[in-house]
């Protein structure tokens, strides 16, 4: 194992350190809890802690993160930065451990015969080549976020590198950075593993790449399998029955030439043996029309409900993208338009679907279907009025649990246009999230009939807490708050405490290259599931 670098990462104000060695058996007992233990079950009451993205309480005693997706090449594609953010009063001791690795031969097959690749069993499976992980000890000072390139890390080498963080704080949160020529991303990083994951947008259209990252940190090595679901149809490529992911390592696997050419893909992650974590790279290089790159983890479980508070601009398109898991049963789904006009609510009807087993549905919300698909869509961006900004919600009506992502993508020249990035699952009063350069916005929705949400939201950085202006949200409604506008730092970890549930999606710029949509992250203990109201 190599040794930990004794310098910080470029820009960085934490300061490493050398762990001793209990510290290191400390962090190895905790990831074979987590592999043992059976994944907490979502519930409504407020002890549940959701297998989301989600922060611990103040009062635990250690938490752990894992990034899975990035590139750690010179110039590479998605090259992998992470963020730590530390909302205590007291310095943060984080251990990151990086697992690099080099990446599975590129698969080449005849394009025209691209139908057939499903069937085919002369391909190899791809494998990747591990190398030695490199651990790195941190201190992040109080209330303080810190970015970390992992490839300024010394003794870090390879071509992919997903991130083991882990640290004395309990509520600590951290997400990741991509970035490249197709544009740069963001996400929260998973806060635990699972026996699932499931992408419900993708695509690998010409000039696409989507890639799989399947992280196993653990003991033991991890048996999955990959399936999608296509334009036309289901497919069960061979090469990914039965993958192998080895103890600590991460297997980037790069559908692109296996299901290739499709407009849209969803992906479904089955762990045979063993505990992963999934995300998906999506990089579209602009060629064909919108570029982007963006970085999501797989959502671990489907869901009767989900919740999308951000629109974008009416200058670009907006979709959602819903997919069914079930092998064997269609799914009823009513898709809410919920207007940001109280008094005009009522007058979208909802959006009806049937989504046959194994299959996906996407509804374009703003003109430009073109934009996501030459296949057909459900283009219901009729429906949508003017210069009035909306929030979405999707409920399943036969008790069939869907899993459902957001896809946004800007018409204009952009360097990030072509992003996607799952709905939310579960209200919470208290969310966290960073910004790293104060601007873009978040979207707040109130779902309750009968609660004022009462928003406290301060500001952490550098250690100093900015309290910003109070901020109520009315009853069934949605409020963007404008980060530059309410004065908020550059570097900051937010803080958002609200007097009943609230749901919260941002849209950043990330890397001075345009919006990105992300989930905020929810603190474990103040979360619920929705309660949406039904449509007058």
């Amino acid at each position: 194992m190599a040794t930990p670098p004794t310098r910080s990462s470029a820009g960085s104000r934490a300061r490493v350190i050398r762990w001793p060695a209990i510290l290191l058996l400390a962090g190895a007992v905790v990831a074979m809890a987590l592999v043992s233990g059976d994944p907490p079950e979502q519930s409504s009451t407020a002890d549940a802690r959701p297998l989301v993205p989600t922060a611990g309480l103040p009062d635990a005693l250690s938490s752990t993160w894992y990034c899975a997706a990035g590139t750690i090449v010179a110039e590479g594609p998605a090259d992998h930065e992470v963020i730590v953010g530390n909302p205590t009063d007291r310095p943060a001791q984080v251990e990151i451990t990086i697992f690099p690795v080099l990446a599975p031969e590129p698969i080449i097959i005849d394009v025209e015969n691209a139908d057939a690749v499903a069937d085919q069993v002369d391909l190899s499976p791809p494998e990747s080549v591990v190398l030695d992980p490199v651990q790195v000890g941190l201190e992040v000072p109080a209330r303080t976020v810190v970015r970390s390139r992992l490839a300024d890390f010394e003794g870090v080498g390879g071509e992919h590198a997903a991130a083991l963080v882990e640290s004395d704080v309990g509520n600590m949160i951290v997400e990741h950075v991509v970035s490249g020529p197709a544009g740069a991303g963001v996400s929260p990083c998973a806060s635990a593993s699972a026996s699932s994951f499931s992408f419900a947008a993708g695509t690998t259209r010409k000039g696409a790449t989507q890639i799989i990252s399947i992280f196993n940190p653990f003991p033991g090595d991890a048996v999955v399998d990959l399936t999608f679901t296509t334009d036309s149809g289901p497919r069960s490529p061979q090469i990914y029955d039965g993958l192998v992911v080895p103890s600590g390592s991460v297997l980037p696997v790069d559908i692109t030439d296996v299901v290739t050419l499709f407009d849209s893909v969803s992906a479904d992650l089955s762990v045979r043996t063993g505990r992963v974590v999934a995300d998906r790279l999506l990089a579209v290089d602009g060629s064909q029309g919108p570029g982007g790159l963006s970085v999501a983890v797989g959502s671990p479980e489907p869901a009767l409900t989900w919740v999308f508070a951000s629109s974008a601009p009416t200058d670009s398109v907006e979709a959602i993208t819903i997919h069914n898991p079930s092998l064997e049963e269609e799914a009823l789904v009513d898709v809410d338009i919920w207007l940001d006009v109280p008094e005009f609510n009522g007058i979208v009807e909802p959006v009806s679907l049937t989504i046959r087993p194994g299959r996906s549905e996407t509804l374009v919300f703003r003109p430009g279907a073109n934009l996501v698909a030459a296949t057909r869509v459900n283009d219901v961006s009729g429906r949508i009025l003017a210069d009035v900004g909306f929030w979405t919600s999707v409920r399943s009506l036969n008790g069939v649990a869907v899993v459902a992502d957001h896809l946004s993508v800007d018409e204009a020249p952009t360097p990030v246009a072509f992003a996607a990035s799952p709905g939310a699952t579960v209200a919470a009063t208290s969310h966290m999230l960073t910004t790293l350069d104060g601007l873009g916005e978040v979207a707040v929705v109130n779902p309750s009939d009968d609660q004022i949400a009462a928003l406290t939201i301060e500001a952490l950085v550098d250690g100093q807490v900015f309290s910003l202006a109070p901020i109520e949200v009315p009853e069934q409604s949605r409020l963007v708050l404008d980060l530059a506008a309410l004065g908020v730092p550059p570097n900051a970890l937010l803080t958002i405490e609200a007097s009943a549930p609230i749901l919260a999606e941002r849209r950043v710029p990330v890397n001075g290259q345009g919006l990105v949509t992300a989930l905020t992250i929810p603190v474990a203990g103040t979360t619920s599931l929705p309660e949406l109201p039904l449509p007058s």
